[in-house]
């Protein structure tokens, strides 16, 4: 089982040289995360922040899977709203 933890955006809202927003996968762990927060964008030097994911009912959308011989299934619960 593994929960979304959101994504990182630039606090700016700037736009990279292609015209696409910054999003940044978080990282894994707390301390990390929080570490990642305090850095600056990477294409305007802006603040980072993290938009959480609360897709599945105000909960982080959850993917679960499961192996049954030679196949794995998956399932996910909610849809991202980030």
């Amino acid at each position: 089982k593994k929960s979304c933890l959101g994504v990182v955006v630039c606090g700016r809202d700037c736009l990279a040289p292609e015209g696409r927003k910054v999003y940044l996968r978080p990282a894994i762990c707390d301390k990390a995360r929080q570490k990642q927060q305090r850095k600056r964008c990477p294409n305007c030097d802006g603040p980072l922040k993290l938009i959480p994911c609360r897709g599945h009912g105000g909960f982080p959308v959850t993917n679960f899977w499961r192996h049954d011989g030679r196949f794995i299934f998956f399932q996910s619960k909610g849809e991202h709203d980030h």
